[in-house]
């Protein structure tokens, strides 16, 4: 009896055994199994992330030869090999085609099987950034500019040269200067020396009149994003605006004068000029127009409604105020290869108000004659101005800091333009992405 028992004990002990053994083979397979699973899965993410970054080079490459080439990639796809793998990119102009500055940009990443997809919209950005932009702040003479107690700024500023500065000019937003020309400033120590002494601190790297402690910028309206720093990157402008050109609906090779009409409901522009010997005037929309002048715009003044940009190949005068029907709708572009002018009466005390992102290539936004006459009045522009040099829109009483002739500045910029400037704007040569999307999911 004790025997029998003995031997169901051994026989259920090795079943147990056999069923222990038989677990442990189910969990290390499974384990195996899990560890492979894991690898490939560890493998394809590697291979999908190498393939992202190539793909994210074909983009690169894309914008980087887009700036200089408005068709670079538009004929065919190009393929780049890298390493282990490769980038294929493909080029798309967008509405109105390359000269308008956007692009659709397709580019793909293979690593082996594993393929990774990026479609990127670019575009090159407006030089409508600033509320004020200048190349250089002195006069071709060599003369400093000076800002002014009577000087207001609601927007960014910046300058590739350096600002000089008498009194306490109100800033709303980030004023920088590059400080190129600046016998004060050493770019490879980035010290600044004024008054005999050293400085390092960039709030610092402007010329004063009578000192730091009576000279210096203020924030307008105690606006908190006001900052000030001298000894920054310089940014270029365009080395031309012919993307304005090549883009116009209309071209007058002769020189005119414009007036901007509102009727309330629809914009105009009668823009008259002398063929044959006789003088005419052509009535055009300002819906979405772009005119280019092959020649002087002598006059120009009125009431915008619309999407408008005039350009001129020498200069524009602005003869009176150039307003929006709606500061929220409207937009105008005031381009000239040499220079745009404030003229004026200059024995009359008028305000002028200009709604404009306003571009001189080569040239000066300033006021015409503006050391003759009397004070003027402000000069205010609710838009942007960006030119090559500095232009003087008045002259001081020497010693009494009181306006002696020409006009105050009051420049506010237009936020829209950061995002939505008027569309025949000039544009500078940088390039930035508006949209992005990342399809990892073309694995094969």
């Amino acid at each position: 009896m004790a025997l029998r028992v003995y031997k169901e004990k051994k026989g259920i002990a090795l079943l147990y055994s056999l069923f222990v053994l038989l677990l442990i083979g189910i969990i290390g397979f499974g384990v195996v199994n899990l560890f492979i699973l894991d690898s490939r899965s560890c493998t394809q993410n590697i291979a999908s992330t190498k393939a992202s970054y190539l793909a994210q080079s074909g983009i690169a490459r894309a914008m980087a030869h887009l700036s200089s080439d408005s068709l670079w990639g538009t004929s065919e796809p190009v393929t780049m090999t890298l390493g282990e793998g490769q980038y294929t990119v493909s080029v798309n102009p967008g509405p109105g085609g390359a000269i308008s500055g956007l692009w659709r940009v397709s580019s793909v990443g293979r690593i082996g099987s594993t393929r990774v997809q990026i479609v990127a919209w670019v575009a090159r950005e407006s030089f409508a950034q600033f509320a004020y932009f200048s190349n250089y702040e002195k006069t071709p003479q060599g003369v400093p500019l000076w800002f002014t107690s009577f000087d207001r700024f609601n927007g960014p500023v910046h300058t590739n040269s350096f600002f000089s500065i008498n009194g306490n000019p109100q800033f709303s937003d980030k004023v920088t200067s590059s400080n190129k020309d600046d016998n004060c400033y050493n770019s490879t120590t980035r010290i600044y020396r004024q008054g005999g002494r050293n400085y390092t601190d960039p709030a610092k790297f402007y010329h004063y009149q009578s000192g730091y402690n009576v000279d210096y910028p203020m924030a307008l309206n105690g606006s908190s994003r006001f900052s000030f720093a001298g000894g920054k990157p310089e940014v270029f402008m365009p080395p031309n605006i012919n993307d304005v050109r090549d883009s116009a609906t209309y071209v007058y090779n002769t020189d005119v004068d414009i007036v901007l009409n509102n009727d309330g409901t629809n914009g105009t522009m009668n823009i008259t000029y002398k063929q044959g010997g006789q003088t005419r005037t052509d009535t055009i929309s300002t819906a979405s127009t772009i005119v280019w002048i092959n020649g002087t715009v002598n006059s120009l003044y009125g009431n915008l409604i619309g999407d408008c940009t005039i350009a001129s190949s020498e200069d524009i005068y602005i003869t009176s105020d150039i307003l929006y029907a709606d500061k929220t709708r409207d937009k105008l572009s005031l381009s000239a290869t040499q220079n745009i002018y404030v003229k004026t009466d200059k024995d009359t005390q008028k305000d002028i108000e200009i709604d404009a992102a306003i571009f001189a290539l080569n040239g000066s936004f300033g006021v015409d004659n503006y050391t003759q006459g009397n004070y003027r009045g402000v000069l205010t522009v609710f838009g942007s101005i960006s030119q090559q040099r500095r232009g003087a829109v008045g002259t001081l009483n020497p010693g009494q800091n009181t306006i002696k002739s020409g006009y105050a500045k009051n420049y506010i910029f237009d936020s829209r333009f950061s995002s939505n400037p008027p569309r025949g704007h000039p544009k500078a040569n940088t390039l930035v992405i508006k949209s992005w999307q990342d399809n990892r999911t073309l694995s094969h």
